[in-house]
């Protein structure tokens, strides 16, 4: 065989190994990332319930002080009498 003919073959060769290689390279960082994805996700679960517990309270708390307003002003005296004995 000539030269001329082998040249292409082993160029076509060594472009096809490349494409390869960065094709497997790609999926095998992807399977990372999905995988460092779902970890943070795991990670992050018990802090969203702990979220979506939080909020429910809230919502309990807002609708007491809503549905109760003289505790607003028992509340208010209460923290006026300390004020006013820690400024003494």
């Amino acid at each position: 065989m000539d030269i001329t003919t082998l040249l292409p073959m082993i160029t076509g060769l060594v472009s096809s190994a490349v494409q390869i290689g960065t094709a497997a390279h790609k999926w095998w960082k992807n399977q990372k990332d999905r995988s460092a994805q779902e970890s943070a996700f795991a990670q992050s679960n018990p802090t969203h319930h702990a979220a979506n517990g939080l909020h429910s309270l809230m919502d309990v708390q807002g609708t007491f002080w809503r549905s109760n307003p003289g505790m607003w002003q028992a509340l208010g005296i209460e923290a006026a009498s300390m004020t006013l004995s820690v400024d003494r």
